[in-house]
């Protein structure tokens, strides 16, 4: 199951940038900026969802984000409970997308010219 939905998640982003591609090739700056917007709010939703179940259901939450998702095992494994390995796991999302975001605007600033 998690890897028909790997497929379908895959599959609607390359149709979403296949039909958007004239749009991409015209404008490589504004593209490159919508996707680090994008990266940057699907980080943050989802970072905050994990720390909230982690609050809210940590049991059930975590049986179902173990099952679509490995990364929360990890923390489990370090000896972790599973109520902070959810915790560990939004954080580190929530940091991981803010980096990417903050690196991908310095590399667009920096490269785009005045």
């Amino acid at each position: 199951m998690t890897l028909a939905l790997q497929i379908i998640g895959f599959t609607g982003l390359f149709v979403i940038v296949w039909s958007n591609r004239q749009w991409i090739r015209a404008n490589p700056i504004a593209a490159a900026q919508v996707t680090l917007r994008t990266v940057r709010v699907v980080g943050i939703t989802v970072g905050l969802l994990l720390i909230s179940a982690s609050i809210a259901t940590p049991s059930d939450a975590f049986s179902l984000v173990a099952w679509v998702w490995n990364d929360p095992r990890f923390f489990v494994h370090l000896g972790a409970s599973r109520q902070t390995a959810l915790a560990l796991s939004g954080i580190s999302l929530l940091i991981g997308a803010l980096a990417v975001y903050r690196v991908g605007v310095h590399l667009i600033s920096t490269y785009s010219g005045p």
